[in-house]
């Protein structure tokens, strides 16, 4: 997002922030954001192939949703610390405009007089001997503590994600250096969540090799499957994504949610599938009853 133009989205300008300032502190961020349909990426995207087969409602339904997940309420949650935890600690007497206009710096990517991308954190992090260290990525210092037997960040000693701005990304990979309350430090390469100080523990970080992302357990009583839970927004996303890659592909695409847990006490691994959209799709038939497997007893 930015100046360049290879890049998806154009400049933010400050008449295109919205938020509510109380107390020194600024709430429900919303963001204008427009696309630059020229830039290479957008025309290469199932979005822009999408549109020019027609398929307009199916396009706009996929950025729906990607505003309601989890990705850009980071996205939303790191601007909102920034300005929450830096800017306004340093400028508490801040006008709305002089905000606006800090966010939209703190977003926006620079480009050259040839509207070249220029000053970009580096997000092809392809490494064979796992050395991070020459990537241009921002760091993060921050020591950990208990508070009400809870895990929680107690300071941050250094922070370049804030002196230099997400640079035009949604989201980046950052070196965290963890020092935990025994002082035994420790190296993390992973992706920010909404904050610095927001503290995830070594199984629900995001893996910088992994492409993966935690939107929830399985045993926090919520249901996992289906339009009620609280990962509906991040499935629908994922599901219409596959969705519009049928239709631009021409195949019909059958959509199957899985869940993968441990009973680590018996050290046994369960495979959870939901079974409504298989039925739905006619992926799946029932039978009434099963005796035994109709295989050789050994």
């Amino acid at each position: 997002m930015g100046a360049a133009a290879t890049d998806v989205f154009t400049a933010l300008k400050p008449s295109d922030i919205n938020f509510k300032l109380t107390n020194g502190k600024i709430t429900n961020l919303t963001l204008n954001l427009t696309l630059r349909t020229t830039a290479p990426n957008y025309q290469n995207s199932l979005i822009a192939k999408l549109r020019a087969m027609g398929y307009n409602a199916l396009a706009d339904q996929y950025f729906k949703i990607f505003y309601t997940t989890q990705i850009y309420k980071n996205f939303l949650g790191i601007i909102t610390d920034y300005i929450n935890t830096s800017f306004l600690k340093k400028q508490s007497n801040a006008t709305n405009e002089k905000i606006k206009v800090s966010i939209a710096n703190f977003i926006n990517g620079k480009a050259n007089s040839e509207q070249q991308a220029i000053e970009r954190w580096d997000y092809n992090l392809k490494t064979v001997d796992n050395d991070f260290n020459k990537f241009d990525i921002p760091d993060i210092t921050l020591t950990l503590g208990k508070q009400d037997n809870k895990t929680v960040v107690t300071n941050i000693l250094e922070n370049t994600l804030f002196e230099k701005g997400l640079r035009g990304s949604f989201g980046v990979s950052t070196r965290f250096y963890v020092i935990d309350t025994s002082g035994n430090k420790e190296t993390r390469i992973q992706y920010l969540a909404q904050s610095p100080w927001q503290y995830i523990d070594k199984l629900n970080q995001t893996g910088i090799n992994e492409a993966r992302m935690v939107i929830g357990d399985l045993f926090n009583k919520v249901t996992f499957f289906g339009n009620y839970s609280e990962r509906s927004s991040f499935l629908n996303f994922v599901q219409t994504y596959y969705t519009m890659l049928g239709v631009v592909s021409n195949f019909d695409i059958a959509i199957r949610q899985e869940v993968t847990t441990w009973d680590i006490a018996n050290n046994l691994k369960y495979k959870v599938i939901g079974w409504h959209d298989l039925l739905k799709e006619e992926q799946l038939k029932l039978f009434d009853k099963v005796n035994e497997w109709p295989g050789h007893h050994h």
